[in-house]
């Protein structure tokens, strides 16, 4: 009897090794596919990090090129903007120096008109005073 106690102990710890192997079993595939669909995760998640980096670094390339096109259409605007403000200034000043040109020539012109007008009626004024003088002599030299 005692051999056969021992025998059933032994049966049923054999029993349980079994299931413990089998529960192991079934946790050790269980564990495999997790880690399986684990791994597939990770490789897509790597994939979309690679794709979105790849991604970043366009992006980064076109701000950088679109940064280099606006300084550099930046500066040519600033240049532009210099020189027409130059160029107006530099006309406004040649406008004001002609207009006072165009009137100091105007000035000029006027006194030289008033000039010739008055020698003119100093010539008309010396001819008429002659003629007077003729005229007066005529008339005593007549009387």
């Amino acid at each position: 009897m005692l051999v056969s106690t021992e025998l059933e102990t032994i049966k049923m710890r054999l029993k349980n090794t079994e299931i413990e192997l089998n529960t192991s079993h079934k946790s050790h595939e269980k564990l495999k596919v997790a880690t399986a669909t684990l791994q597939s995760e990770y490789s897509a998640l790597e994939y979309q990090f690679k794709q979105t980096a790849s991604k970043l670094q366009n992006l980064q390339a076109d701000l950088t090129s679109q940064t280099e096109s606006t300084s550099e259409w930046k500066q040519r605007h600033d240049g532009m903007y210099e020189f027409m403000t130059s160029e107006i200034l530099r006309l406004h000043e040649a406008r004001e120096e002609l207009e006072s040109e165009l009137t100091a020539a105007k000035d000029k012109l006027q006194r030289s008109c008033v000039l010739k007008s008055h020698k003119s009626l100093e010539n008309s004024n010396s001819d008429l005073k002659k003629k007077m003088v003729n005229f007066s002599n005529k008339n005593c030299d007549s009387r």
